[in-house]
């Protein structure tokens, strides 16, 4: 079951025999830096720190804990926990004993959560008790009814409720004397597997899950490492969750175990402690998705913090706020850099620290090795280099599909020549250097009268406004224009937007005037969807609500 579906036994070898794969996988790199340097520190958050020694002891213990409970090979257990050292222990154990681990963001609820333990048959499920003011056993019980493969609660942290099993006390009893020493070298992965099913965010909806193979996904973090030139002397900050997107690719699959580098987990998100972390831990390398950096320059303490340790910033996820971007390399001296992918296909092009300004911040960089991209119009025809079109991708960093949906993964994906590709709904264009320009969503873009608006323009400008927290620019429907655009703006603690001081700077930020919001929506806080991108579908429901009510629906 957990063999590649986007990939042939062929095109994995191919992959191999190119250099793209590496022929070992994510725990047997965490394990040979356990044998070379196994009292080195590896992993630090606010409650622990753990050598590469320990991670390799608590992780093969932990996988056979999940085998001493009857855990099967191939069956799902699901981990919704935060930044933590449980986190890498978990992942690692599971790969260990062939059990599929399932990684949801720490935002998801109810809803989401049942789909997920539902849609997996998942056998356990591990969380914390509490954390961030919300009980995730209350919802794991309230749901149970709901969930008849669901066998076994586990929770980590020092105390946990009656009837489940303590993630702690797993992996300080000492089970490994009961085994030979390679007992779990017959349970674990082979290279040619996943061992992650990572989540969507749900913007459209229900989360899909999407198939992460173990070389594609230790190839990313190779690639990452040689754009921020990291080096065995480096130490890596992750602000951002360490289960998806850069920050997964970077601490747990590639440049971390490749290169024997240290990491600071962050477990809360908070701007002025992410300053603090970054005074006190002298990080060199931040992992971070935008709307982090945008409050860390935003906060008061920003202008106060010492950054001589940092040299570099790894973004993702969402486009960069260009003006918030420049204030930040100004002020901190270090260089920030951005990758380009989708969670449902993978990794696709990045920027390094060589590259100048320009190339870093207004494009995404060239393709990753490995990676075939192609910019097609309506027809799926490519079209010449500067010219705008979707975004198509496929190559050796790519997903291995949809888990258990095969007829979505007709839907997503095509075969042409042989060659798995991935129409990204992205729209882009390559500059004459080779670079890839992110022009907007093709759903996103908003046509006004006949004109292309791109709501990341508009964005960008209106996160430089000091009294701007976050900002999105949606659609709204318009009888006479088709559409027009809506900004919605999380101002700053204690400060007040209106629609007159938004169009007044956005004239004076030269914004052509058929780009400018027709209407203006404040609200104390946007809605979030994972890894802290604005749930603009959920502004388009209310949107559309408030129209209604209007009577000005602009049907």
């Amino acid at each position: 079951m957990a063999q590649l579906t986007m990939y042939s036994r062929e095109m994995a070898e191919l992959f191999v025999s190119q250099g793209y794969w590496r022929t070992e996988t994510t725990a047997e790199l965490w394990d040979r830096n356990a044998r070379e340097h196994p009292d080195r520190l590896v992993l630090v958050d606010s409650r622990s720190s753990l050598t590469w020694a320990e991670v390799k002891l608590f992780s093969d213990r932990f996988a056979l804990g999940l085998l001493e409970l009857g855990v099967k090979r191939n069956e799902i257990v699901v981990m919704q926990i935060p930044n933590c050292v449980e986190s890498f222990i978990v992942r690692l154990g599971c790969e260990k004993a062939g059990v599929l681990c399932a990684t949801p963001l720490m935002t998801l609820r109810h809803r989401e959560m049942e789909h997920t333990l539902q849609h997996l048959d998942a056998v356990s499920v591990i969380i914390p008790w509490q954390f961030r003011n919300f009980d995730f056993f209350n919802m794991i019980e309230e749901l149970k009814p709901e969930l008849p493969s669901l066998k076994h609660i586990l929770v980590i942290g020092d105390e946990v409720p009656p009837g489940t099993i303590s993630v702690q006390e797993m992996i300080q009893q000492p089970i490994e004397k009961k085994y030979p020493g390679d007992y779990l070298e017959q349970t674990r992965f082979g290279l040619f597997e996943f061992g992650v099913i990572g989540l969507t965010s749900g913007t459209t909806g229900l989360p899909k899950f999407v198939e992460h193979p173990i070389p594609a996904r230790i190839a990313m973090g190779a690639a990452y490492a040689r754009l921020l030139k990291l080096t065995p002397e480096d130490t890596i900050l992750s602000a951002a969750n360490v289960v998806a997107g850069n920050a997964a690719v970077v601490t747990y699959n590639g440049a971390v175990p490749l290169l024997g580098l240290k990491v600071i987990l962050m477990e809360r998100w908070d701007a002025g402690e992410g300053l603090k972390l970054i005074e006190k831990e002298k990080p060199t390398i931040l992992i971070a998705v935008p709307a982090q950096l945008v409050a860390m320059v935003k906060h008061p303490d920003f202008y106060h913090c010492d950054f001589s340790s940092l040299r570099a910033v790894k973004l993702g996820t969402a486009p960069l706020p260009y003006e918030v971007v420049l204030e930040w390399e100004k002020i901190t001296g270090s260089i920030v850099v951005q990758g380009y992918g989708t969670f449902d296909a993978g990794a696709v092009a990045g920027t390094n620290v060589e590259q100048s300004q320009y190339e870093r911040l207004q494009t995404v960089g060239k393709p990753y090795l490995g990676v075939k991209v192609k910019i097609v119009d309506d027809n799926e025809q490519e079209v010449p280099t500067g010219q705008e079109g979707e975004i198509v991708v496929s190559g050796a960093l790519m997903a291995s599909g949809y888990y258990g949906n095969p007829e979505l993964n007709k839907e997503a994906w095509k075969t042409v020549d042989g060659e798995n590709w991935f129409p990204t709904g992205d729209l882009g264009k390559f500059d004459a250097a080779g670079n890839l320009r992110i022009v907007g969503r093709k759903k996103d873009v908003i046509i006004r009268g006949g004109q292309n608006i791109y709501p990341t323009e508009i964005e960008d400008l209106l996160l430089a406004h000091p009294k701007v927290a976050a900002a999105a620019v949606i659609g709204m429907p318009d009888q006479m224009m088709g559409e027009k655009c809506c900004a919605y703006i999380e101002p700053k603690p204690g400060e007040d937007f209106t629609f007159e001081e938004m169009t007044s700077y956005l004239k004076e930020q030269k914004l052509a005037r058929y780009k400018l919001p027709e209407r203006l929506e404040v609200r104390s806080k946007l809605p979030r969807a994972g890894l802290e991108k604005i749930s603009k579908k959920e502004l388009r429901e209310e949107l559309i609500q408030l129209l209604k009510a209007e009577g000005k629906s602009g049907d």
